[in-house]
């Protein structure tokens, strides 16, 4: 077991009161202070089982891998920040017994905002992986500073992940005009899901969706559902819809098409003003010849800023409409070209 206490003046104090109170178990100190022989020895001793409560300060939550340690007790834990936090309960469970994290405060403390934040945050996200969920909660409740002065904490007039979409869209907008953030597609509705019994953990399922959020490139795309498979098992429907979203998404992205929406039978396209449109009259012959072969009527409708508006009605319910979707796209990409 550890006992955290981060305080050298008071440890021996925690010592004493264990050995008073707690008949055949056998203590020892360990802090930053000691000498390296001497930490060295303490070390080699709780590895050798020669006692077994390490009262200590936060000097273990520095590369500590001792597999026979299930329990760690963290006093004062409103005083750590959430990252340390996290750090320190990764010091226990490192094999293959049930390992327990017990954070204490003081029973008179009544605990601000932050503080109990943190310490919520640590106690919800549990599963494995939540480490990207908890630094994220962690850039949130310490405010991610100024971007251009000298502040690393801090609340600012824009959140972080906002101010970055605002770079990425401007960086963007010189280029293609687009950003990806901007590109909307759904055409499954609430059919592509992480359903609760695929990842039942609410955070990591969170993080999921983000993180299939920010996948900008095919192949980034074929390893995440790789390494869905890998974790969890094969991919319920739900979750390869949302996968195909993703990937439609991205090819609408390179298409400069900036929606692609279905609702109940009526399905439309935005096109913005792109190299891939072409002539406009040879565009509209093959999107007129594309339709035709199919049987399906459609129509025009200019918007702002040079924007087309292309919709029709779906009601063919003896065809994927993801197959449609994705020939017309290939049309479009090659010019209706054959």
């Amino acid at each position: 077991v550890y006992f955290l206490h981060n305080n050298i003046v008071s440890l021996n104090k925690f010592k004493r009161a264990f050995l008073s109170r707690l008949d055949m178990v056998r203590v020892e100190i360990i802090h930053a202070k000691m000498s390296p022989k001497k930490i060295k020895g303490v070390l080699g001793s709780f590895v050798s089982k020669e006692f077994d409560v390490l009262v200590a300060t936060s000097i273990i939550e520095n590369g500590l891998d001792i597999p026979n340690v299930n329990t760690v007790i963290i006093n004062n834990a409103h005083l750590f920040g959430l990252s340390q936090l996290h750090q320190i309960r990764g010091r226990v469970g490192r094999h293959h017994r049930q390992a327990f994290a017990h954070l204490m405060i003081p029973r008179s403390l009544r605990l601000n905002g932050d503080s109990r934040r943190r310490l919520k945050a640590i106690e919800e996200n549990v599963a494995l992986g939540s480490g990207y969920v908890l630094s994220s909660k962690d850039l949130e409740i310490r405010g991610a500073g100024s971007v251009f002065g000298y502040a690393q904490s801090g609340g600012a007039l824009v959140g972080f992940d906002f101010y970055n979409k605002l770079i990425q869209r401007t960086v963007s907008r010189g280029s293609v005009g687009l950003c990806l953030d901007q590109v909307s597609v759904n055409l499954f509705g609430d059919s592509a899901t992480i359903p609760s019994a695929y990842v039942s953990d609410s955070a990591l399922r969170l993080s999921l969706y983000r993180k299939l959020s920010l996948i900008n490139h095919l192949t980034l795309l074929v390893s995440f559902s790789v390494e869905l498979e890998n974790r969890f098992g094969l991919l319920p429907e739900g979750v390869s819809l949302l996968v195909k979203s993703q990937e439609l998404r991205l090819r609408c992205f390179d298409l400069l098409i900036l929606s692609l929406v279905l609702v109940g039978e009526h399905c439309s396209l935005v096109f913005l003003p792109s190299k891939h449109l072409g002539t406009l009259t040879v565009f509209l012959s093959g999107v007129d010849a594309f339709f035709a072969s199919r049987n399906i009527s459609y129509k025009f409708k200019k918007h702002s800023g040079e924007r087309l508006l292309l919709s029709f009605v779906w009601d063919n319910k003896n065809k994927d409409i993801l197959v449609f979707i994705s020939d017309f796209l290939n049309k479009f990409k090659n010019g209706f070209v054959n």
